[in-house]
């Protein structure tokens, strides 16, 4: 009989010391939010793991709080020195100009320059996880892999996005999952329960509640009993690092997640780290959204992923404009304010923010 596909999955991570967990972008961090809980199960079972990501720096507290141990928010190297020769006598550092000088000084002899290498964590692992990347190419990119290296390793391809290539060795693409996050879950649920810890859990239920644009009626349900059986694992439903609510009801809003779906669908980052997005007169009528929904964007969802960089909401109602800022609004030097905006059409306040905005130094 055939495996299934996360049965495929049980058995690829069961032979091998070392896996490069590489997750796709997007403002949700759902892919993030997946790696992170892989990477903990595979190191609770005694295995080396890496994780790469475009966002690792840029990720919240609330996830930073979650790396296993030895990972940062960035991609390592090692520098190596052979002192067969010489021995050691002491190592100092400083950085100048932005650069590390390291000063070792030998017990005898000299230290020559072809004793020094320096090792990336690129091709320090046997197998590759990827989560919600399309392509190859974006693969190659997060890993700086040349297509010999890379394509030497076994690949497990995960994403929701049926645009997918399905270019990995094996693949599991689910165009109907709520959330890389939700398929990941529902592994090690259905496989692993045993070693499922209240880290692991917390950091999935993160990704699932915050992965609101693919939240429909027909998957509501799945949704909410997913987070209540991470609850039951003494997952901790975490809209930020200090916002943390009882039950799934509690944040699990329909009309509200819709709403802040599109609004994420929309996002454009500006200079210095600003976001812009915009809700419209039919986002608001075809998720049956009240104002109320976008006010709670700065109580619970807004804050999770803005903290510490302003978020503008451009919010078109009837035949008025809307700007409501969330996040550090000193930033924005007093340029941009909150209010009513006079303009003719929703394009043209826009592209008037826009220009604003550019304008920031």
């Amino acid at each position: 009989m055939a495996l299934t596909s996360y049965e495929q999955f049980k058995q690829f991570i069961a032979v091998g010391d070392s896996f490069a967990i590489v997750c796709g972008g997007g403002p949700s961090w759902d892919n993030l939010s997946a790696g992170l809980a892989l990477a903990l199960f595979l190191t609770s079972q005694n295995k080396k793991v890496n994780i790469y990501s475009e966002q690792m720096a840029e990720a919240p507290k609330v996830l930073q709080n979650f790396w296993p141990s030895g990972q940062s928010a960035g991609t390592g190297a090692e520098i190596i020195l052979d002192i067969a020769a010489t021995g050691l006598a002491s190592v100092q550092y400083q950085v100048v100009d932005n650069k590390l000088r390291i000063m070792v000084a030998p017990k005898s002899g000299a230290i020559s320059a072809d004793a020094v290498s320096v090792k990336t964590q690129n091709d320090n692992f046997e197998k590759i996880i990827a989560l919600g990347l399309a392509d190859f190419e974006s693969l190659a990119r997060l890993l700086k892999l040349s297509a010999a290296a890379w394509s030497a390793k076994a690949i497990f391809n995960i994403d929701t996005d049926p645009a997918n290539e399905a270019w990995g060795a094996y693949n599991v693409v689910e165009p109907t999952a709520i959330s890389v996050s939700q398929m990941t879950a529902q592994f090690l649920l259905g496989f692993m329960d045993n070693f499922v810890t209240a880290d692991m859990a917390s950091v999935l239920a993160y990704g699932v509640m915050n992965a609101s644009k693919n939240i429909t009626k027909k998957n509501w349900g799945r949704a909410q009993e997913l987070l209540e059986r991470l609850q039951k694992k003494g997952g901790r439903l975490l809209l930020s690092e200090t916002v943390e609510v009882a039950s799934p009801e509690a944040v699990l809003n329909l009309s509200g997640l819709q709403l802040w779906g599109r609004a994420l669908a929309r996002l454009k980052k500006i200079n210095k780290d600003v976001w812009l997005t915009v809700i419209t007169r039919a986002d608001l009528k075809k998720t049956q959204s009240q104002l109320s929904d976008v006010e709670d964007f700065e109580k619970h969802l807004a804050g999770a992923y803005f903290s510490g960089r302003p978020l503008i909401l451009l919010l078109e109602n009837e035949n008025k404009f809307e700007l409501k800022i969330f996040g550090d609004k000193n930033v924005l030097a007093d340029k941009i304010t909150a209010g009513i905006v006079e303009a003719e059409s929703l394009r043209d306040v826009y592209r008037k923010i826009v220009e604003k905005l550019s304008n920031l130094e």
